[in-house]
This record gives structure tokens, C-alpha cells and sequence, in this order.
């Protein structure tokens, strides 16, 4: 391509040559006409012309049989030119470009300052998540309640639920089924079963088996009561009584069935006689009043005492 517009514009090149020489005979020949005769310079001029016709004829020629080959090269009807360095893409070749063009993402304007790419929206992230079934009940692990310890049943349940992501309104209805048969009767029958409350269903069955449940009765201010009157002596561990006699205390004080101030008289009651009269002494107890119990502050001087105690 690049030598066939070379060729064009040294063509017309010439072609301009050419008309100035024509010129310049002219003039060459009228200046001759005037000092010589007329006959011969009117003959020498028209062969002038002629010769200047013909070359101009023959330039013609030429820069049309350029213009024919320019356009037989570049006629969108050709594939192939048979050059191999030719770099004048095809029909074929102009479609598959202009394919993969539109398949390109459009640009778009950027600033001095990049964008954070866009994040996915949640409804249109795919997740899966698999979940093992729950352990049947029966099965090694699971729970089965047969009356007894209520408490610990329904711990448990609670926790095997979590595990495998179960729904309240699922477990209330699962629960039956880890009940040995005449409690999940007694279950069903029951008025917080059939308006699907869990969590008074839950309430019911600590209050029916409490007599069998461990943690309740152990739990509770009857039995505080009697751990407490329970006579000790130098000898015995101290700082599992006090361990022991806290965790009792402590719930009950949730519940709400027993003070602080209670809780710190009755602590007082059972410790040996010797640690019990050098506690009163030294922080002026008058178990009648309650302003001068402080239960937290007993509970840690004694256990302080009695550890070091036990260590010398």
C-alpha cells in the first residue's frame, strides 16, 4: 500500500513537470515565430504539441492503470491479496476482530481516586451448608429421661439442639420422643405442650420432678440449711466448706429464696468456734444487725485464712 502511494504521488509529480515544460515550449516558440519565418514556427510548434500530447496521454494512462490496481487491493470483495507481508486484514478477519471488540467490557471513566471493587450482593452469593442429622433418641450420646434429674435432661436436650441448629418450636415437639413412654404421655397431655410454649413446658417438668432431681434439692435453701448445721471442727477442710456452702448460697440468691444477709449468718453458724470468734471481733458483727453481715467480705477472709492455714 505504502509503495502504490508513492508511485501515485511521484506520477503526479511528473505530471506537473511535464505541463511546465509544455510551457516553456510554448514560449520558446513564440519567441521563435517572431524572428524567424511564420511557416516554421507555427511547424515546429505544433509538433511541439503533439509531442507534449502524447506524453500527457501516456501519463494517463499510467495513473489510471495505478487507480485500477489501488482499487483491485483494497476492494472488500478480495480475501487475499497472495502478499505475505501484506498486513490488510480481510472480511473474515475485520468480523472476528469486530466480535471480540463488542465481547470486551465497556470502559469506564476513572478518576484520580480508585473504586472499591463492588461486592456481591448476599441474595446473590450461593452458600451451602451442611448439617448432620440429630443423634436419634435411643442412640449412644442422646439423652433419655426416665424421671429422675430433671434438670440435667433438659440441659442436655437444650445442648444437643444448639449443636444441630433446631428450632424451639422443633425441640418442644422432639422432646416427647428422648421420654421414656409414660412421661412423654404425661407430656403431650399437658396444656404448655399443646399451645407449643417451650419454655413454660420447661418450667412444668422442674416443678413435677423436682422430689428426683439432684440439683434441685441440692440447690435449694432446705438443704443449705441443713449443710450448715452440720458441726465442724479445726481438722476439717474449710476452704471446700466455704466452696460448697457459696455454690448453694449463690443460687439460691438468684432465685431469690435467700439473702445475703441470711447467707452470712448461717456461714457464720457452722465455721469452728475459733475462726468464727475471731471473724466477729474483727469486723464487729452483731448478727442482728444487718448492716454489719457483709457476706462477700466474710466468704473471702475465711477462705484466704483457711488456705494459708492449710499451707503452713
Amino acid at each position: 500500500m505504502i509503495f502504490l502511494i508513492i508511485v501515485q504521488l511521484g506520477a503526479e509529480d511528473l505530471r506537473k513537470r511535464v505541463g511546465q515544460r509544455h510551457k516553456s515550449r510554448a514560449k520558446d516558440n513564440t519567441t521563435n515565430w517572431t524572428s524567424n519565418s511564420r511557416t516554421d514556427s507555427a511547424d515546429n510548434c505544433r509538433l511541439g504539441i503533439d509531442r507534449t500530447d502524447r506524453e500527457l496521454g501516456f501519463l494517463d494512462d499510467i495513473l489510471d492503470d495505478i487507480s485500477d490496481d489501488i482499487s483491485d487491493f483494497t476492494d472488500p470483495t478480495v480475501e487475499s491479496t497472495g502478499c505475505t507481508d501484506c498486513t490488510k486484514p480481510t472480511d473474515v478477519q475485520q468480523y472476528t476482530t469486530s466480535l471480540q471488540l463488542s465481547a470486551l467490557p465497556a470502559m469506564q471513566p476513572t478518576s484520580d481516586s480508585q473504586e472499591m471493587p463492588q461486592e456481591t450482593p448476599p441474595s446473590q452469593t450461593m452458600s451451602t451448608m451442611f448439617c448432620m442429622p440429630m443423634l436419634l433418641p435411643g442412640t449412644l450420646g442422646s439423652p433419655m429421661f426416665e424421671g429422675a434429674n430433671v434438670t440435667e435432661f433438659l440441659e442436655r436436650y437444650d445442648d444437643l439442639c444448639s449443636d444441630y441448629r433446631v428450632p424451639e418450636k422443633d425441640r418442644l415437639m422432639r422432646l416427647p420422643r428422648y421420654c421414656i413412654q409414660p412421661v412423654a404421655e404425661a407430656i403431650r397431655s399437658l396444656n404448655e405442650w399443646k399451645t407449643s410454649n417451650y419454655a413454660a413446658l420447661k418450667k412444668v417438668l422442674l416443678s413435677e420432678y423436682r422430689d428426683n432431681d439432684t440439683h434441685q434439692l441440692l440447690y435449694s435453701v432446705p438443704f443449705l440449711e441443713k449443710y450448715k448445721s452440720i458441726v465442724r471442727s479445726k481438722d476439717d477442710d474449710i476452704v471446700d466448706y466455704c466452696r460448697k456452702f457459696d455454690r448453694i448460697a449463690q443460687h439460691c440468691i438468684r432465685k431469690g429464696v435467700l439473702t445475703e444477709y441470711t447467707a452470712g449468718v448461717w456461714f457464720i453458724h457452722r465455721l469452728p468456734l475459733p475462726i468464727a470468734s475471731r471473724l466477729i471481733r474483727k469486723f464487729a458483727i452483731d448478727t442482728e444487725d444487718p448492716s454489719t453481715v457483709n457476706y462477700q467480705q466474710l466468704l473471702e477472709h475465711v477462705t484466704k485464712q483457711a488456705a494459708s492455714d492449710r499451707a503452713i
